[in-house]
């Protein structure tokens, strides 16, 4: 009873977790424009999530004057590149959450929903976008719609949500043939993002952001399972040895009683 009461507390402070919740991303407000392109991609550059953590969800402002079916897909983002050039900029898909059918106007939050890649943030350096589309396993558009989010140009002045960055984004504009597998590239060597030449150009802001959760600490997770076959591993030795001495202390009497 106290090995199984020790084991347990154990247990519990091993898979203790590590990360902290955040959210990024820019506030959830009415703003002035929705894009009238089909099937874009849309990417937060104000801010990254802390590492070491999941993003678990997804929240956008849809313009209450929209009307008809839209459909947008959230999307995880590392930015492997940034550099002082419009063009320099590279953002790689790392996984894509669950597509939504929006059919109302107003807020919506979602869980993430992860459908391929992964939703670790595996560095300072991810973030999170989303597709006016509905995918396959494939990252191929099934069906597309014009906007869902609202956004305005240029920029919003201050901080993003978080209270720190800003609240840039980075969208392709009315690129053709988006995909979106693991590890498409969206900037430099990959689908065009806008190059801030002229005023529709610009970087914008989006009633979008997401959060992400901690996860349980990969190191603790494999010394708690180290430790549970190590104890089922002890018990069968135990019980095994003493059926062993048993079966040796029956053969060994009547082995005495015959030479009496």
């Amino acid at each position: 009873m106290r090995a199984t009461a020790v084991f347990l507390f154990a247990f519990f402070l091993l898979t203790a977790r590590v990360g902290t919740c955040d959210t990024i991303g820019s506030a959830l407000l009415d703003r002035a424009v929705t894009d009238i392109a089909s099937g874009q991609v849309y990417i937060f550059d104000g801010d990254s999530f802390d590492p070491a953590n999941r993003i678990h969800s997804f929240s956008f402002f849809e313009d209450p004057s929209a009307g008809g079916t839209r459909y947008i897909t959230p999307i995880l983002f590392e930015n492997t590149v940034s550099g002082s050039n419009p063009g320099d900029d590279v953002f790689v898909v790392r996984g894509v959450g669950t597509g939504r059918t929006i059919t109302t106007s107003g807020t919506f939050t979602f869980d993430f929903g992860l459908i391929y890649g992964s939703d670790l943030v595996l560095s300072g350096h991810y973030t999170f976008g989303f597709v006016n589309a509905l995918l396959n396993l494939s990252g191929g558009q099934v069906v597309n719609s014009v906007g869902v989010v609202e956004f305005d140009v240029p920029v919003s002045a201050g901080p993003g949500v978080s209270g720190t960055g800003t609240n840039a984004w980075r969208f392709t504009p009315t690129v053709a043939g988006i995909t979106i597998s693991i590890g498409s590239i969206f900037g430099n060597g990959g689908f065009l993002l806008n190059d801030r030449s002229v005023f529709f150009n610009l970087d914008r802001t989006y009633s979008a952001l997401a959060s992400t959760a901690p996860v349980p600490e990969p190191s603790s997770t494999t010394l708690v399972g180290i430790g549970l076959l190590g104890r089922v591993a002890w018990g069968w030795l135990r019980r095994r040895n003493s059926s062993a001495g048993t079966r040796r202390i029956k053969h060994e009497i009547p082995q005495r009683q015959g030479r009496a």
